[in-house]
Parts: structure tokens; C-alpha cells; sequence
């Protein structure tokens, strides 16, 4: 429901330029990190702390405090309090006030605040709760810059408890600020990140799982495919090469007892050429005296072309659901863009599934040769025969 992180002086320009909504040179909204920004809305932002430029208010409350000069020295922390998703929108400018006097309370008063910019514009209503973590040192008793003393682990432990008991108070019932990632005490940044990230890795693994089998369900649906369309194209090929042999009958001269016109001397020849159709001599034969079989089995040529479509048709159909995951493939990579170990895990998977697609058209490959080379050969075999 709500987080803390600690800023050192050179984050702090660009975080109060988008709270306050600054714009850059091209008249973008600065952001800080992934932020949607609703343009539409932004005029719904407000600020609950007193107005002032907030870079010359850092400046000059560090000035009159000890801050060690140093690059590392976190000079600002920031509370960013979201509004708990059951709150009803009218509850929401009360429950910003609230938790802007609580924290207002708690971090030392407007001495030490820098802004609390509560913003509207973006998926869910919160507030950045900006403050200089200034404590009293006990030995010197002098003000300090020093935010691991004021963020403790007892802070953090602590804070929505008591924000939601004051809550508890203002609204008369539970309104969700304790739930169970804040029961146990607020999370470091660290564990809050940490916990986040493996969220979204068991999400993004069981996505990948997903993109996966559908990827080998559509890769072994392709190859089915392939492996049809080859069968129709052999039967069209077989039929093609019965038609032939009755377009061959037709055109010699010598009728014969069966009434076939046929020459004598072409006789051998007929029966080598029917036994490489149809694989025996008998049945070139039982061919030769059944013309009209031949031919309304010559006939069946028209139908199995348009299976061949349907199958073609298929088969885009199939290619255009793999483009389809491989978008979503791509979408799944801009979840886990900002995740190193995350965008580890998914090149992991990605190239595994890379290598099985490059081995299956290999052997894809492989077996396209091998076919050729036989069809070759029996080509020759049957060119030296005739």
C-alpha cells in the first residue's frame, strides 16, 4: 500500500520535476521510472505541502543542518502512499490529507518537507510524500542529515499499523490499509523489489510455459500439414500419370479383340509403363481393360485439388497463429524488459525453442533431399527402361 525509498542529490532535480509535472525540451512529461501518464488527467494533481521551489528548499534546508558532503549521502526519502483499491474515489482527498498529517507528524513538520504531490493521472491515485531526513544527533544535539537513522527497521515495522489505526479512527472502519504484503510491517525496498520480481518470474515462467506448447502444438500442426499436402500431391501426380497412360491408349491405331486400339509392338512397352504407375503388371493389365475406371478415377483429380487448397488454406491459417505467438512472445518480453534475471530466464527458453525449430527444419531439409534424390533416381531407372 505504501513504500519508501532513500535519494541521493543527484536524483533529487529529476524526481521533483515529475512530481511536479515538469516537461521537457520536446514538451513530454518527465518520468521517473515506467510511469503511464494520462495527459487528460493531470490537471486533477495537487500538492499537499506548501508551495516552493523545491530544489532551492532542499538547498537551503541542508544548509542549516550537517549533511556530509559526499555523492552517496541520501539527501531526500520518499513515502510513495497508494490509494487501497477499495476505496471508494469520493474517500480518496480525505484519505491524502490524512496520511499526509500522519507522515507530516512523523518526519519532523514542514521544516523537512519537501513536497506531496498527490497524483491522479496515473493507473492508481497516490501520493509522493517528500521529506529531508533530518534527526537529532543525542551526543552533539545538533540537527542531521541521516536517513538511515530516520528510516529504522522499527519505522518500517511500524508504519502501517499506525497509519492504518489513524485510519481506523478517520473513517470509522477498515479500509484495507493493512493487507498481506503490509500485516508483518512495511517491506525495505529491496524485499519489496525482491518479492516483486518473483512475482513476476513465476507469472512470466508459467507465460513462457504457455508460449512454449502452443509453439510446438503449431510447429507439429505445420508439420501434419506439410506431411498432407505431400500425400494429396502424390495421389494427383499417380492420377495425372493415369490419365496419360489412357491418352496414350486412345492414340494407336490397332484395335484388339478387348476393343482397344493398340499396336502390337507397343504392347511391352505399355506394360513397363503401367507396372511403373501402378507398381504390377497385373494391375496395368486388369487398367488397360477397365478404360472407364481409369477414367472416372482420372476424374477423382478435380476433387483432390481442392483438398489441396483446403490443406494450403490450413496451413497459412496455421503460419499466421505462429506469427500471432510470436507476438505474444514478443509482448512477454516487454514484461520482463527491466528484469535481468527475468530477461535471463526467457533467453533461456527463447533459445531452447530456437534450437528445436532449427533442428526440425533441418530435418525437414534432410528428408526434402532424400525424397528428391529417390524421385531422381527412379526417374532414371525408368527413362533407361523405356
Amino acid at each position: 500500500m505504501a513504500h519508501v525509498a532513500k535519494y541521493t542529490r543527484g536524483s533529487v532535480g529529476t524526481l521533483s520535476r515529475h512530481y511536479e509535472r515538469a516537461k521537457d525540451k520536446d514538451g513530454n512529461y518527465i518520468k521517473f521510472g515506467n510511469q503511464d501518464i494520462d495527459p487528460a488527467r493531470t490537471h486533477l494533481n495537487y500538492n499537499l505541502a506548501p508551495d516552493h521551489n523545491q530544489l532551492d528548499f532542499v538547498k537551503q534546508r541542508c544548509s542549516e543542518v550537517q549533511c556530509m558532503n559526499r555523492v552517496n549521502v541520501k539527501i531526500m526519502c520518499s513515502w510513495i502512499v497508494t490509494a487501497p483499491k477499495d476505496l471508494p474515489a469520493s474517500d480518496h482527498q480525505t484519505f491524502f490529507q490524512e496520511s499526509y498529517d500522519f507522515l507530516h507528524k512523523r518526519y519532523g513538520g514542514e521544516k523537512n518537507v519537501i513536497s506531496a504531490f498527490v497524483h491522479m493521472d496515473e493507473s492508481t491515485p497516490h501520493m509522493h510524500f517528500a521529506f529531508i531526513p533530518v534527526v537529532t544527533d543525542r551526543k552533539k544535539q545538533i540537527e542531521k542529515v541521516a536517513a538511515k537513522e530516520c528510516l529504522t527497521r522499527r519505522d518500517l515495522q511500524t508504519f502501517h499499523p499506525e497509519l492504518d489505526a489513524r485510519m481506523a479512527q478517520v473513517f470509522g472502519r477498515n479500509i484495507g490499509v493493512l493487507n498481506e504484503a503490509t500485516r508483518d510491517g512495511n517491506l525495505t525496498v529491496i524485499e519489496l523489489k525482491t518479492k516483486t520480481a518473483n512475482d513476476q518470474l513465476q507469472k512470466t515462467s508459467q507465460d513462457v510455459s504457455n508460449a512454449s506448447r502452443t509453439l510446438q502444438n503449431t510447429l507439429q500442426r505445420i508439420k501434419d500439414s506439410k506431411a498432407e499436402l505431400k500425400r494429396v500431391e502424390g495421389l494427383i501426380t499417380s492420377f495425372r500419370g493415369t490419365l496419360n497412360t489412357v491418352s496414350d491408349i486412345e492414340s494407336i491405331g490397332t484395335k484388339t479383340p478387348m476393343g482397344i486400339l493398340i499396336k502390337p509392338q507397343d504392347a511391352q512397352r505399355l506394360k513397363n509403363q503401367a507396372k511403373a504407375y501402378f507398381g504390377e503388371q497385373s494391375r496395368a493389365l486388369r487398367a488397360i481393360s477397365e478404360k472407364t475406371a481409369l477414367v472416372e478415377e482420372a476424374n477423382k483429380v478435380k476433387p483432390l485439388q481442392d483438398e489441396v487448397q483446403k490443406l494450403e488454406k490450413s496451413l497459412k491459417h496455421t503460419e499466421n497463429l505462429l506469427k500471432s505467438k510470436e507476438k505474444n512472445l514478443e509482448a512477454i518480453k516487454g514484461v520482463i524488459r527491466g528484469n535481468p534475471d527475468l530477461r535471463q530466464a526467457y533467453n533461456a527458453e527463447v533459445n531452447r525453442l530456437n534450437e528445436e525449430k532449427e533442428a526440425y527444419e533441418r530435418r525437414e531439409r534432410e528428408e526434402m533431399e532424400k525424397r528428391e534424390w529417390k524421385h531422381s533416381k527412379s526417374r532414371d531407372d525408368y527413362e533407361y527402361d523405356l
